[in-house]
């Protein structure tokens, strides 16, 4: 009976979510039908996360025809009683390399305090990772204790797609321009700007037999 109430509570939690389940990364394909039922609850997310954040938000990925053409993939986790997910990480498949873009919650403390794990879950995976400054390079180096990438040839390979854009990436190294640390730092064009990054993932030159 015990095993029996504990399955039927289960059976309820999951019909309660979006993702089919409760506590645990879902990863959804955006192109599926489980991408469209979520679509519009990612794009609230993104735009909880980053509307005090930056140069006016994340605007690129902020209507459903934006988050389609950019992210293929959304690792979500719903941890709550309502049923639309609360916290995840946005990343496009490029099938050898996966590049995370945005991490996002839906602004409740319990989502925020994932929120970091997440980053990490997502970007241990082989094949994963992220351009990241500020805030999240912190958290990511300082407080989640991950690397950055150090290899200046790989970090030019996958910044410019392979050679297939010219980022005019400027390799910085050690920098004491931030507080943040590390030694995988460079700075590059984005738009009118000049930004300076960092790369933290899961990646080295045998994913990338063509790196020189």
């Amino acid at each position: 009976m015990k095993l029996l109430m504990e399955n039927w509570r289960q059976y309820l939690n999951e019909q309660n979510s979006k993702l089919g389940v409760k506590n645990q990364y879902v990863d959804v394909d955006s192109n599926s039908q489980l991408g469209s039922d979520v679509e519009d609850d990612v794009v609230q997310m993104v735009k909880t996360t980053y509307r005090n954040i930056g140069k006016g938000g994340f605007p690129s990925l902020e209507t459903v025809s934006g988050l389609k053409n950019s992210m293929t993939n959304y690792y979500l986790m719903d941890i709550d009683e309502d049923p639309e997910p609360d916290v995840g990480m946005l990343y496009y498949d490029a099938g050898d390399n996966k590049k995370a873009s945005a991490v996002v919650h839906d602004g409740s403390q319990e989502a925020k305090k994932i929120a970091p794990a997440t980053m990490k879950n997502l970007l241990s995976k082989p094949g994963y990772w992220v351009e990241v400054s500020d805030a999240p390079a912190h958290i990511l180096i300082n407080k989640m204790g991950m690397k950055p990438i150090t290899d200046p040839e790989l970090v030019k390979y996958i910044v410019n797609f392979g050679g297939k854009r010219d980022t005019e990436l400027e390799w910085l190294g050690d920098t004491d321009t931030n507080k943040i640390g590390g030694s995988g730092w460079y700075k590059r064009k984005h738009r009118n700007d000049i930004i300076i990054k960092t790369i933290i993932g899961n990646i080295n030159r045998d994913m990338f037999p063509k790196v020189n």
